[in-house]
């Protein structure tokens, strides 16, 4: 089965929920290295919530959703796009509930990857 919407295949989609409020890290290639680490961070008093993305090395995309518990289902209106994986673009659009107070949260995700014309 293929799911594709627009010029995008969806390659992996999911849920997970995190271990406390570790970072959850999607290893999504071993040779080359390349990895997107999802962090969500609190900061009680401050009313904004945001999203950033940090290169941490050349194998390693950081993404911060920053109090995400302002917002039920926070994140990106539009897929962002995170690199190249086997020749082709790669974007990642994902949904987080944080639960309790800060105790754990848990992602909805989707990677897609541009469809190429022979496929």
């Amino acid at each position: 089965m293929r799911i594709i919407s627009g010029n995008q295949e969806v390659i992996e989609s999911g849920y997970v929920d995190s271990f406390e409020m570790n970072p959850i890290e999607f290893r999504l290639s071993e040779s080359p290295e390349m990895i997107l680490r999802l962090v969500v961070e609190s900061e009680p008093d401050d009313t904004d919530n945001s999203i950033s993305g940090n290169v941490e090395s050349d194998s390693t995309l950081v993404i911060t959703a920053h109090n995400p518990h302002r917002k039920l289902n926070f994140g990106p209106s539009l897929p962002l796009s995170v690199g190249t994986l086997n020749g082709r673009a790669l974007s990642f659009i994902f949904r987080i509930n944080v639960m309790g107070d800060y105790n754990s949260y848990n992602v909805a995700y989707t990677f897609y990857s541009e469809v190429v014309d022979n496929e």
